[in-house]
This record gives C-alpha cells, structure tokens and sequence, in this order.
C-alpha cells in the first residue's frame, strides 16, 4: 500500500491522467521518461533481472534470520533467570556491537565501492589487495577494542550498575 501510495504521491495525486492522443515514446508524448520510469504497469515481478536480485539477496536474508533467531532464543532463555537478565542481555549485546556497528560497518561501507567495480571489472588481485586491507584495518581498530573492553569489563560493569538500576536477582 505504502508503495502504491508513493508512486502516486510521485505522479502528482491520486487523480487520474488525462487521456493521451499520442503514442507513447513518440516525441510528441506529454508522459516523459521519468514518469514512465515510476509507473506501476511497468512493474514486473516475473522479470529475471527482479529474480536475479531476490537470489542476490537470499545470503543477507539468511543471515539476518539467524541473528534474529539467535537474538530471540538468548531472551527465551534470560527471561528463565532471575529478574534484570533480559536488560543484561540486552546491554551487554549493545557493548559487543558497539566497536562493529562503528568501526567494521564504516570501513566496509567505505570499501563496498571499490570492491564491486574491481569485481565488475574482473580484476581479481586488486579487489583481494583492497579486500586483504579492509580486514587488516578493521582488524587493527577491533582488536585492541576487544583487548580494552576485556581489561576493563569490571569498570564498566559497576559504571553501568552504578545507580542500582540494573540489579540482578532483586524483586
């Protein structure tokens, strides 16, 4: 519905068009290209290019679903454990994802580019030398937070229960 909505937002309302006089593509068509370009009789589920991108997408699909999963069955079993482990859980996954979400998520943003034009491109041996140096350099910012987080886990633990808010095993 959101869909339909937007392109008709996009085509000026929700009123209908004028009747044409004059074949479409031709010059003389008062429709440019850009309103053909968002017209809903040119959407074609069936077309390969549109099967091609669900099968593009299935990995990413996939690995969603499992980190979905995963999330759902750790509050299953947290919520088994004394009151205040669905927050710890909670926390503690924001804390390991924090030096991913910034540091992993921008570098690979950063290097998605380049590796699909060198892919394009079939130029193997640049995209392994652009791929080699993404990882090493997130591995380089990563590792010495995973090393920071480990030493000083105690800390932050007692700042994070500092206000008796997120007490375990209390009613």
């Amino acid at each position: 519905m959101g869909f339909t909505l937007s392109l008709r937002a996009h085509r000026g309302g929700c009123h209908r068009r004028p009747h044409r006089r004059h074949p479409a593509g031709s010059a003389s068509d008062p429709m440019d290209h850009e309103e053909r370009a968002f017209s809903p009789a040119l959407w074609m589920p069936r077309h390969p290019a549109v099967k091609k991108i669900g099968l593009l997408m299935l990995p990413a699909i996939f690995g969603s679903a499992v980190y979905q999963l995963n999330q759902f069955i750790g509050t299953l079993l947290a919520s088994f454990l004394p009151q205040g482990s669905i927050s710890w859980l909670y926390y503690a996954d924001r804390i390991v994802e924090f030096p991913l979400g910034v540091f992993a998520i921008a570098i690979s943003t950063a290097a998605l580019p380049s590796l699909a034009k060198q892919v394009a491109g079939k130029d193997f041996s640049d995209f392994r030398e652009t791929l080699g140096h993404a990882l090493r350099l997130v591995f380089f910012i990563t590792t010495p937070a995973t090393v920071g987080m480990i030493l000083l886990r105690v800390p932050s633990s007692r700042s994070f229960s500092s206000g008796g808010l997120l007490t375990i095993g209390q009613p």
